[in-house]
């Protein structure tokens, strides 16, 4: 077993939070990785919200606060990229928490100019509240320290549209990892909503388990196109990171997932949560297949439903069949 060097991580930025004296890092480079994490507009990490974000006396002139408590986080996150040896060229994921989704424009824009058109994958979540008063956004990031064969690039799947405003890359590579955006069971084509074959029929309650279904064409129809595009596949998955609606729907998802990764990673021991037969999974997804035919076809279908599930955070290996990967944890 390889001995645990504990130089080979270091803390970035330390400081110690007045109340209860706490060291605290804004980031930690562990070997070519940088992870910075619960980012806020703070000017120093220890006085709570930058007052230039804040700004009380003028709070609308000239940017609006969300716009400046956004250039404030991208600023500190360039401080931790400068100190741990890299720049927001090889940031390899980012993921952004709001507690008001009129945040996210202008978190977008302050994005685009900040990373110069080098957008990661990225997830965006809404949020109740969050640590700091004032606060009302929240960023974390994953970036390499760049060397030979630990670039970082982007990738794309033939057939997926992205929004101009988000801009981001669908998977991007970073040595022998992907990451992949976080997706929802919306239509291929931006602006048509949740799509017909993750959809029950229009007027029905049942034919099918929403988020079941969503959870088949996020996995069929995303997640792994993204992945061949970026060299690897579901078999080679060893993180997944899942926002639900409903505590109600996890049991459902579970199962889906679960018959999804089993099913790729053929010769493999099945995973523990997956109780049907071969011919019972086989029998199923005829059954969900055929269902999501007759849905393409019916022009009815709603496409205005409220998404269940969010596949958030997908981490995979490229190129690496010695590597057995089970079923990761998933978080409502």
């Amino acid at each position: 077993m390889a001995k645990f060097s504990r130089s080979a991580v270091e803390p970035l930025l330390p400081v110690t939070l007045p109340k209860g004296e706490i060291r605290y890092a804004p980031g930690i480079k562990a070997g070519r990785w940088i992870f910075a994490t619960g980012h806020k507009g703070t000017a120093d990490y220890v006085n709570g919200m930058s007052p230039d974000v804040l700004r009380p006396g003028l709070p609308f002139w000239d940017s609006s606060k969300h716009r400046r408590e956004s250039d404030r986080i991208f600023v500190n996150l360039g401080t931790v990229l400068k100190a741990g040896g890299s720049d927001v060229r090889s940031i390899a994921r980012v993921d952004q928490y709001y507690t008001d989704y009129r945040a996210v424009e202008p978190y977008h824009a302050a994005r685009r100019a900040a990373l110069q058109g080098h957008i990661p994958p990225s997830t965006s979540i809404l949020q109740q509240r969050f640590l700091l008063a004032g606060q009302e956004i929240e960023v974390q990031m994953i970036a390499v320290v760049p060397a030979k064969g630990m670039q970082v690039r982007h990738v794309s799947a033939k057939g997926h549209q992205i929004h101009a405003s988000s801009g981001y890359s669908l998977a991007l590579t970073a040595g022998d990892f992907v990451f992949v955006a976080g997706r929802l069971a919306d239509a291929l084509s931006v602006g048509d909503g949740l799509a017909p074959a993750a959809s029950l029929p229009a007027g029905h309650l049942w034919k099918g388990t929403p988020v079941k279904l969503e959870t088949d064409f996020i996995v069929e129809q995303k997640i792994e196109p993204a992945l061949k595009a970026a060299g690897s596949s579901l078999a080679d998955v060893v993180k997944c990171q899942v926002y639900l609606r409903d505590p109600a729907d996890f049991a459902p998802f579970n199962e889906a997932l679960a018959e999804a990764l089993s099913e790729a990673s053929a010769g493999d021991e099945p995973h523990p949560d997956v109780h049907a037969g071969a011919g019972d999974r086989e029998r199923a997804r005829g059954n969900q297949h055929d269902r999501a035919a007759q849905r393409r076809q019916d022009p009815r279908a709603n496409r205005e439903r409220r998404s269940h599930a969010c596949m958030g955070r997908i981490t995979a290996r490229r190129c690496a069949p010695a590597i057995s990967c089970s079923f990761p944890e998933c978080s409502p």
